[in-house]
C-alpha cells in the first residue's frame, strides 16, 4: 500500500454474530476491496480489550495496524467466497485473481510451493474504493481503532444470545469452535464492575452462562465506547435478516454506497432460497435462508440453559431487549 485508504471500514461482533453474512453483504458493491478477519492472521500486542485510559499510549501503533489489516492480502483473508464482479479490475484480470485463489488453496490443501499472497489487481484506484474489514476480535479496540483512523466507519452486528451460543455449541460439537472462554481479561476491564459476577463466580460457571458473560460485556463496551461517535452504526442481525431491503439501505448509506444490481441479486439470491435443506449448508456459508437461524436456538436449548443465558445478560440494555421482545 503505497498511502494509507482514504475510506475504510470495520464491521466488527462477536463470532457467530452474522459479521461474515454483512460484511459479504457490503463486498457486492464493485468498489469494496474486502479483507476477511485479517486480525486473526497478523500477530500484534494490542489489547484485545482497551480501556480508555489506555488508548493514548496505543494510538500509533494501532493506526499501523488498522493499515496493515487493510493491506492483508494473504489467501485466507484476500480470497473468501463467494467472490464478486469488482470496478477496479477488468473481467481478465478478475479472471486471473479468480485462478490465483483456486491455486492457492489447493497449494495449501496439497502442501505445495505456492506462495499464500493474492495480489489485489487493483489497476486503477478509485477515490471512491472503500476498504472493509471484517473482525470478530475488534470489540473491544473499537474505540482505539477509530481514535488511531479518524476516517473508519464502523458496524457493529449483534444477535441474540441464545442463538450465538446454539450456533457456537453447535460449532463445539463440530470441532470447528473453541471449547473454553478467555476469562481473564473481560474481569482486568473497569466495564466488569458494572455487572454483579466476579471471576470465581464466572470460572465456576456453565458455558452458556460464561458466553453470556462475555456476549454482555463485549457488546456493552462497543456500544458504550462508540456511541457519541458519527461513525458507528449498530445493525441487529434478527432485523437484517427480516428487514434486508430496508436495513442493508441504512448500512451502505452509512457507507455512502450505492446498491447496485450486483448487491440487489445476492439479496435476492438469498431471499429466496428455500429453508429446506438449511443444515445442510457449511457452517461458515453465507449463502444460505436468511430466515433458517433467526429462531432456531428456540428449539436447540432447553428452557433452563435459556434461563441461565436470560438471568446473566439482564444485566445489560442489550441483553434486556432481546429478551424484552421473547
Amino acid at each position: 500500500m503505497t498511502k494509507p485508504p482514504d475510506r475504510i471500514a470495520l464491521v466488527m461482533g462477536l463470532g457467530r454474530s452474522g459479521t461474515t453474512f454483512l460484511a459479504k453483504l457490503i463486498d457486492t458493491a464493485p468498489q469494496v476491496l474486502y479483507r476477511h478477519e485479517p486480525d486473526a492472521l497478523l500477530p500484534t500486542d494490542l489489547p484485545s480489550l482497551c480501556a480508555a485510559d489506555q488508548i493514548g499510549t496505543h494510538l500509533t501503533k494501532a493506526r499501523d495496524y488498522v493499515r496493515a489489516m487493510a493491506d492483508c492480502r494473504l489467501s485466507k483473508s484476500n480470497g473468501t467466497r463467494p467472490l464478486f464482479a469488482k470496478s477496479y479490475r477488468s473481467r481478465l484480470d478478475d479472471l486471473t485473481y479468480r485462478t490465483m485463489i483456486m491455486s492457492s488453496k489447493i497449494g495449501r490443501r496439497f502442501r505445495l510451493p505456492i506462495g499464500d499472497s493474492i495480489p489485489d489487481l487493483v489497476r486503477t484506484r478509485h477515490q471512491d474504493m472503500l476498504y472493509l474489514i471484517k473482525s470478530v476480535s475488534a470489540l473491544g479496540r473499537a474505540q482505539l481503532f477509530s481514535r488511531a483512523v479518524p476516517q473508519l466507519a464502523c458496524i457493529h452486528i449483534v444477535r441474540h444470545p441464545c442463538a450465538v451460543y446454539a450456533s457456537l455449541q453447535s460449532g463445539r460439537k463440530r470441532g470447528l469452535m473453541q471449547t473454553k472462554i478467555r476469562l481473564e481479561p473481560l474481569f482486568e476491564q473497569p466495564e466488569s464492575a458494572q455487572y454483579p459476577f466476579t471471576r470465581e463466580e464466572m470460572t465456576n460457571a456453565t458455558f452458556e452462562e460464561q458466553i453470556a458473560y462475555r456476549w454482555m460485556l463485549t457488546n456493552d463496551k462497543a456500544a458504550i465506547d462508540m456511541a457519541e461517535s458519527s461513525r458507528y452504526f449498530r445493525v441487529s442481525y434478527e432485523d437484517l435478516c427480516t428487514d434486508i431491503d430496508r436495513v442493508s439501505r441504512r448500512v451502505f448509506d452509512h457507507l455512502n454506497l450505492p446498491l447496485c444490481t450486483q448487491t440487489k441479486r445476492f439479496i435476492n439470491e438469498i431471499s429466496n432460497t428455500s429453508h429446506e435443506g438449511a443444515d445442510r449448508v457449511g457452517y461458515f456459508d453465507v449463502k444460505r435462508s436468511i430466515g433458517s437461524a433467526i429462531n432456531k436456538w428456540k428449539t436447540q436449548l432447553g428452557q433452563e440453559t435459556i434461563e441461565r443465558i436470560r438471568a446473566v445478560v439482564s444485566h445489560s440494555p442489550l441483553g434486556r431487549m432481546y429478551f424484552d421482545e421473547t
